[in-house]
């Protein structure tokens, strides 16, 4: 049920998170890299390594409702810093498609790490997974370990009223008297 989503390797984002995200985050950055078909943006200004562009989106509500928005955006490869005026990673976390199709552009090798979010990775140990949970671990809780050993009793008992009519007899009057008895 959790095999890895399948991705396009071609596109730096989606590769990276890809490999670090969990699959429920990861469709997330899917969506957005599968948005970037209604996705143009246009260099503004280049300075060195910082860049400005404009990225102007079509929102496809119904058909004859289609809408435009544009975007700044603002790429500074050498600090590694990505922004956009959508602000969906100070909202949500995750890059929105105006900064992919930017880092795209751009060529940019790596994904600072700053814009992957630990919450959601999947090779991360999370301190709260050391908790021992009574339901757990039977030890931690007696109504769980009186049903382990009411199981054990009941299973060795049943092997041995098994082996003869003699044994069953003993095992009949024995149960009956521990039901009226309970």
């Amino acid at each position: 049920m959790d095999r890895p989503l399948r991705c396009e390797k071609s596109i730096l984002v989606e590769d990276v998170f890809h490999k670090l995200y969990t699959n429920e985050k990861f469709k997330e950055v899917k969506e957005k890299v599968l948005g970037l078909l209604h996705t143009n943006v246009v260099l503004v200004l280049k300075m060195g390594s910082y860049a400005k562009y404009v990225a102007s989106e079509k929102i496809v509500n119904p058909v004859w409702r289609t809408t435009r928005k544009t975007f700044d955006v603002n790429i500074d490869t050498s600090k590694g810093e990505f922004n956009c005026t959508c602000k969906l990673f100070e909202f949500r976390g995750i890059l929105s498609r105006h900064i992919i199709r930017c880092i795209e552009i751009e060529d940019v090798k790596c994904i600072p790490d700053k814009y992957i979010v630990s919450r959601w990775r999947k090779d991360l140990v999370r301190p709260y997974e050391s908790v021992r949970v009574g339901y757990y671990d039977p030890t931690e809780c007696g109504r769980v370990k009186r049903s382990m050993e009411v199981k054990l009793r009941n299973d060795y008992i049943s092997r041995l009223a098994l082996q003869d009519d003699e044994a069953y007899g003993i095992y009949e009057r024995g149960t009956s008297g521990v039901i009226k008895e309970l």
